[in-house]
């Protein structure tokens, strides 16, 4: 029987009401030979000490405690502490199914794989959705960024060494969108392969950083993300398919972000946007992106700095189409 050591890195921060949960789908695990690895991110609700006392409890159980940093300086924390062979990440409020160890390690000893990634469920409210990730072993990453299935590096079981080796991390720049290029990155240096059973659950939570409503602060984080993204497909991989998909999405990211300003009625803001964007170059390749009609649209109102035009799509966005729907 294999015995490799794997570590579940799990960061969090203020979820004593739901950490339990989490806790209880890694005990029911069928495969023995884990660690947990937990990372408490400054957390002052009484999270650190219910951990504290967890682990008087757990011998198999890491409880770190740092000032508020960020999910990323956490997460990278647990991988600097962890022990084990093999490397997962888990959240505070998403859980495991009880084999989900032992199907992905049985996995990995059949591929060889340096990353296995599996299929999940999405909850939201107590509905279930499954999420089939549509995966393709000779380019992973075009699944990826085309959501043409989907991934979540939470479904990932990964060799330490390889992340180490291809110095693969969490950005601790980004406060949102850290998780896109932490999977482009794995997908992209790691040899990948993908299992098609449901062995992890994704809950939505109301108050997380994702499901909150997005202030201007998010909207920029979450382009960044994408442009560190095409950034690193640019030095690392240069495949013409892959840039263009990574430069439509951030292009996409941008028009949401000028739609949001124009929403909220920021003139300034949206100029100041608009000021660092290479309108004229953005025009040009407008074709070679292949936006639909609906993005084309809003890129020729939307990059408009004309107040009257501003005005006008604020009365379209805001008013006309509210009342169409």
């Amino acid at each position: 029987m294999n015995s490799s050591l794997i570590s579940i890195i799990i960061p969090t921060y203020n979820t004593l009401d739901v950490i339990h949960r989490t806790l209880k789908s890694i005990e029911e695990q069928t495969y023995p030979y884990y660690e947990m690895v937990i990372v408490n991110d400054g957390s002052t609700d009484g999270t650190k000490e219910f951990l504290d006392e967890y682990a008087k409890y757990h011998q198999n159980v890491i409880v770190y405690h740092q000032i508020n940093q960020g999910v990323s300086v956490a997460r990278n924390k647990g991988l600097e502490l962890a022990k084990g062979e093999f490397v997962c990440f888990l959240d505070s409020d998403d859980t495991y199914s009880s084999n989900f160890l032992a199907e992905m390690l049985k996995r990995q000893h059949e591929t060889d794989g340096e990353a296995i990634i599996c299929d999940f469920n999405y909850i939201e409210n107590g509905k279930i959705i499954y999420r089939k990730t549509n995966f393709n072993h000779e380019f992973p990453c075009l699944g990826f960024l085309g959501n043409n299935g989907y991934f979540h590096f939470s479904g990932m079981l990964m060799e330490k060494a390889a992340l180490l080796r291809t110095n693969i991390k969490f950005d601790s720049t980004l406060r949102l969108g850290e998780d896109i290029l932490f999977t482009v990155q794995v997908l992209s240096l790691l040899t990948c392969f993908h299992t098609n059973k449901i062995l992890f659950n994704y809950y939505k939570r109301d108050g997380s950083a994702v499901n909150c409503k997005w202030s201007s602060e998010n909207w920029l984080n979450d382009i960044k993300s994408h442009q560190l993204v095409l950034a690193f497909l640019q030095h690392q991989v240069n495949d013409k398919k892959l840039l263009a998909m990574a430069k439509k999405i951030i292009v996409q990211r941008e028009l949401a972000y000028l739609l949001f300003c124009t929403k909220s009625f920021h003139y300034k803001k949206r100029n100041e946007y608009i000021d660092t964007m290479d309108i004229v170059n953005l025009s040009q390749q407008i074709n070679c992106l292949e936006l639909n009609k609906s993005d084309r649209k809003k890129f020729r109102l939307l990059t408009s700095k004309n107040l009257f035009i501003f005005i006008l799509s604020y009365i379209y966005y805001v008013i006309i189409r509210k009342r169409i729907k």
